[in-house]
């Protein structure tokens, strides 16, 4: 997009850039597309007082209100997941379903039989599960004191008193459990390398974890606890990936990010890769929308992607190297809108803006060019330029501004290709241009 810029544009390049946003969903205009002379031209229609100006200011702040959902429109394409806006809520509703879920299953738990189950019962006799048992016993004890004396699993020399049930043995898996999360998340990221000390007792904590379930669902009643875990881990992982997704994206990051991006997906179960590509889309929603004003045109893409690093992280995120394309295009088109909004907009009527927009720019901006061929997606030669500054009086600026910020694309690859025909023709009137642009308006609208 940068030749663009850089005003060495023919019509067939603008007709290609117009026609590819089209099928990119994104609504350019002709000012976008013909580089600065073409800017320039329209910037100074919008300093003059009168319609055009007007015309000028309302096709940018329409566009503008829509920038946002555009923005995380292509995110959302490119990595390949939806966002609700409401990630809090959303990561609310996988702990709730993973209670509700097995809640009628949990609560079978206390009618089981106890477990007599050899392996369980010499797990349950290790110093650490006897530490989380009796812990959790005195907790008890304080709480129900009125209700009278807890059964305790121990002797005061520390064998089984008798067989544990199963929900003391839930209660070692879920404290084991938490402690293990931890450790595993011993550094500020989830991929910091696990020191080889933490490592040992996190592999040591997960192996006896491992020993009671097996005992455990090998027990009779063994099948409804197995069940209930299912039903409650399921959820709680899909919440794990979620968040996870969210962090990576919560702020712009750094270098350690984007090997947290590029390494996560090995550290989750394949099947819910989905809910951290979700937990990502909604975090870069959140940074899409920071900025309030909805129509001074505020960059939308810079949040996201204003940066060497900010742009890694967002491509290793999107995966699909199709999707990551289209979506890159979707928003170097966004950022370009943006540009062309500043410097159209940007400021106020100083002298030399008010200059610039004198009854000679356009003749200007003509003879400026190598040849008489350069921003020619409004007009593309010499004379093109000198009809347009043929009808740039006060009456008819507002018909300027009307070809210059037009967003159906199908009218302006109409005008152009109109506009094509008249300059092979070496007909390229003021009187055959405003007839060109009616009639590309008219055709399209019948």
């Amino acid at each position: 997009m940068q030749a663009m810029y850089d005003g060495n544009i023919s019509q067939d390049q603008a007709i290609a850039a117009i026609a590819r946003a089209q099928q990119l969903n994104v609504p350019v205009m002709l000012a976008d597309v013909g580089g600065q002379p073409v800017q320039r031209l329209t910037r100074s229609v919008r300093t003059l007082t009168g319609p055009g100006s007007a015309m000028v200011d309302q096709a940018f702040e329409t566009r503008a209100r829509g920038g946002a959902g555009r923005v995380i429109s292509a995110v959302e394409r490119g990595v390949g997941a939806r966002s609700t806006g409401n990630p809090a809520a959303v990561s609310d509703r996988f702990r709730e379903q993973a209670r509700t879920d097995s809640r009628p299953y949990y609560e079978q738990l206390p009618g089981l039989p106890s477990i007599s189950n050899a392996d369980v019962r010499a797990q349950m006799q290790t110093p650490a599960v006897q530490r989380i048992i009796q812990a959790e016993e005195r907790a008890a004890s304080d709480v129900r004191h009125w209700a009278g004396p807890i059964r305790t699993l121990y002797n005061d020399d520390g064998t089984l008193a008798r067989n544990p049930t199963f929900e003391e043995l839930d209660t070692v898996k879920k404290i084991v459990g938490e402690t293990i999360g931890a450790n595993r998340r011993f550094g500020s990221r989830p991929t910091d390398p696990i020191p080889a000390q933490t490592q040992t007792e996190v592999e040591r904590a997960q192996s006896v974890v491992n020993n009671l379930l097996r005992g455990a669902d090998a027990s009779a009643g063994g099948d409804i606890y197995r069940i209930a875990r299912g039903l409650y881990e399921r959820p709680m992982r899909q919440k794990e990936a979620f968040d996870a997704g969210i962090e990576q994206f919560r702020t712009k990051g750094d270098f350690e990010t984007l090997r947290d991006i590029e390494t996560m997906p090995e550290a989750i179960l394949p099947e819910n890769l989905k809910y951290l590509r979700r937990g990502q889309v909604e975090a870069l929603r959140q940074r899409v929308q920071s900025p309030n004003d909805q129509t001074s045109n505020p960059n939308r893409v810079a949040p996201i992607a204003g940066s060497i690093n900010a742009r890694a992280q967002l491509d290793a995120a999107a995966t699909n190297a199709n999707r990551r394309q289209r979506m890159n295009e979707r928003l170097d088109l966004e950022n370009q809108m943006s540009r062309t909004s500043n410097y159209v907009r940007g400021g106020s009527n100083t002298a030399d803006k008010l200059a610039e927009a004198g009854s000679n720019i356009i003749g200007d901006m003509a003879a400026a060019a190598p040849g008489g061929a350069q921003a020619v997606t409004v007009a593309g030669a010499t004379g093109a330029w000198n009809a347009m500054k043929g009808f740039f009086g006060k009456e008819t600026r507002a018909e300027i501004a009307g070809i210059l910020t037009n967003m159906n694309p199908r009218q302006s690859i109409e005008f152009l290709e109109r506009l094509k025909v008249l300059q092979a023709q070496g007909e390229v009137t003021t009187k055959a241009i405003k007839a060109t642009a009616a009639a590309a308006t008219t055709s399209m609208n019948e």
